[in-house]
């Protein structure tokens, strides 16, 4: 059991040790990523643009939704009452 323990431990160990420089490789890929995708012309420009394009879209498409919403308040349905189920399951008083 305390050799179990013992080798835990040192593992434990090695794995703190060894967070900050795999940190720091994991960051590091995501650099090179980053700067190749910039290199080949992908900026946060295009992709602004796109997403300005599709939030568009979807402006439209809710100003539709809007328009055939002709349905009147009365109609809606009304969530139930606060306290109507006390009513018809206490007993009553006497």
């Amino acid at each position: 059991m305390r050799r179990w323990i013992a080798y835990s431990l040192v593992l434990i160990g090695i794995v703190i040790l060894a967070y900050p420089k795999a940190s720091e490789w994991y960051n590091d890929k995501q650099q090179e990523k980053l700067m190749a995708q910039w290199e080949i012309g992908e900026t946060n420009e295009e992709a602004g643009q796109t997403a300005l394009e599709q939030y568009g879209g979807l402006t439209t498409l809710f100003e539709e939704l809007d328009a055939e919403d002709t349905e009147l308040p009365s109609q809606r349905i009304r969530p139930p009452r606060a306290n109507h189920h006390r009513r018809r399951y206490l007993p009553k008083a006497r």
